[in-house]
């Protein structure tokens, strides 16, 4: 439907509603709630466009429960706690999924500079060993979701490096 974004977080949904969909964004949140079961609907409709199309912007729970801000996912047999309210856009980008474990493979027994070192960390029988350094240029919530990720997981962090610096820099030198 042009103008609806909803990923769906196991218990959580995100949505974003832009011009097209605003005049049925009550109608469209109820039924989100009524058909799914979901515990929180989490509206993100904070884009640029909205106010170029003269609507508010607005950001915040728009069904459900406000505590519902972490929500627990699995992907890959990983376990995620995405943080719809401070994530960026989406959260997680659920639709990069395939390009999440197709790095997780290319990774193996590798260092690797990650911004998900979860994944790259992640141990299995086929890549066993690896190395993992979290460049984020502001460390501060992205390192506490990775980390709090790496250890919803039975991963070894004191393979993880979490480094504040600007990763292109980093590549270069």
């Amino acid at each position: 439907m042009p103008g609806l974004v909803v990923d769906r977080m196991r218990t959580c949904w995100r949505a974003v509603l832009a011009a097209g969909v605003e005049r049925w964004r009550e109608p469209i949140l109820d039924a989100l709630v009524e058909l799914t079961g979901c515990e929180a609907v989490f509206e993100r409709s904070d884009a640029e466009v909205r106010t170029l199309e003269g609507l508010e912007q607005r950001t915040g729970f728009a069904r459900g429960n406000r505590a519902a801000s972490r929500c627990p996912i699995i992907e890959y047999g990983l376990n995620f706690r995405v943080d719809v309210e401070q994530g960026q856009k989406t959260g997680f980008f659920l639709d990069q999924r395939e390009n999440r474990q197709r790095v997780r493979a290319l990774a193996a027994g590798r260092e690797v500079l990650d911004g998900s070192a979860t994944r790259a960390a992640s141990p299995s029988r086929r890549w066993p060993g690896r190395e993992a350094r979290d460049r984020d240029r502001e460390l501060r919530a992205g390192a506490r979701v990775a980390k709090e990720n790496l250890a919803a997981n039975p991963l070894d962090a004191s393979r993880v490096d979490f480094v504040r610096t600007d990763v292109f820099s980093e590549l270069r030198t």
